[in-house]
């Protein structure tokens, strides 16, 4: 786990070295090439792919990340990248880029692959973010080293409403940066309410338990939609659904969609699964990936967690 730790925080220093530059000479940053130094530099540790016949794509390019425990269980994620727009304290993303095409295609693509849609976040270089506090205790006005980990963080896509994402404080408490997104020391989930009568025993302790590896990625997103749900008051639940699909290490999953308008827990754990899609297997095994399931995905990332 270190190990990759390591070259996820390799990766994201040199994105934000080249965040810094290109502030610094005057030139704005871009989603692509930020991605693409993300991956290059966090290599080997961390493997990717593109897809061999990818189409030009119509609304942008996201990639497929697999997170793979050793006993094989695995997290997919469907990942977009935005960047961040700084107006004041006014922070921005342009979730709803094209009439929000990005967005619906993000979601319909992550569906049809039983992954969770999440966003990755750039965030360029705390001078360009600005004076903001980024609520850890160690926070410094200059050379934070926390604010530098969180350049580069992971937003479930259902929290990220263009009008609800306003601000330093929403992107922070929204978000987990990358490489600490296995960080999980938390008892309990920061809400469970009306929930908790739907939980089976192995969601139960799921969420009450410390996780590691590929489940403290799930959690970590997982408790962030569950901290934002505890401040809405609906109590919109609807009964358990039961997933078809096969593998899933949660087959059964609460229904209740609070003010996201979709139940949020089958969003988010439907990509947990005891064992990785053949495509990943392939992949692992030194194959081509092909065509691309959808024209909007530029390929495969794979991080072998080893916890």
């Amino acid at each position: 786990m270190s190990g990759v730790r390591a070259a996820l925080a390799k990766g994201r220093n040199a994105c934000l070295e080249h965040m810094g530059a290109c502030e610094s000479s005057g030139l704005q940053w871009t989603e692509e090439p930020v991605t693409e130094i993300l991956l290059s530099r966090a290599a080997p540790e961390v493997s990717f792919a593109t897809f061999t016949r990818r189409q030009e794509a119509k609304v942008g390019a996201d990639w497929l990340w697999w997170w793979i425990a050793p006993n094989g269980e695995s997290y997919g994620l469907l990942v977009q990248a935005k960047r961040l727009y700084v107006d004041g304290t006014r922070w921005s993303f342009k979730f709803d880029h094209n009439a929000g095409e990005q967005r619906r295609s993000l979601f319909e693509a992550a569906a049809a692959l039983d992954v969770a849609p999440v966003y990755s976040l750039y965030l360029g270089t705390q001078r360009y973010r600005g004076p903001v506090d980024c609520g850890r205790v160690s926070h410094e006005t200059e050379c934070c080293a926390e604010c530098a980990v969180l350049a580069v963080s992971l937003m479930p896509a259902n929290l990220a409403v263009s009008h609800l994402v306003t601000d330093a404080h929403d992107t922070y408490s929204q978000s987990v940066a990358l490489e600490a997104a296995f960080d999980n020391a938390e008892k309990q989930a920061a809400w469970l309410g009306a929930i908790t009568a739907d939980l089976t025993p192995d969601l139960r302790e799921f969420l009450h338990t410390p996780q590691i590896g590929v489940r403290a990625i799930a959690r970590s997103l997982v408790d962030r939609v569950l901290h934002v749900r505890q401040g809405q008051f609906s109590k919109n639940v609807e009964a358990s659904i039961r997933t078809e699909s096969l593998g899933v290490v949660f087959p059964e999953l609460p229904g209740d969609r609070g003010h996201f308008g979709s139940p949020y827990m089958p969003l988010l754990l439907r990509g947990l699964v005891h064992a990785p899609p053949d495509y990943v297997v392939s992949m692992i095994a030194g194959n081509e990936l092909g065509d691309p399931p959808f024209d909007n995905i530029a390929g495969v990332v794979l991080i072998q967690t080893g916890g």
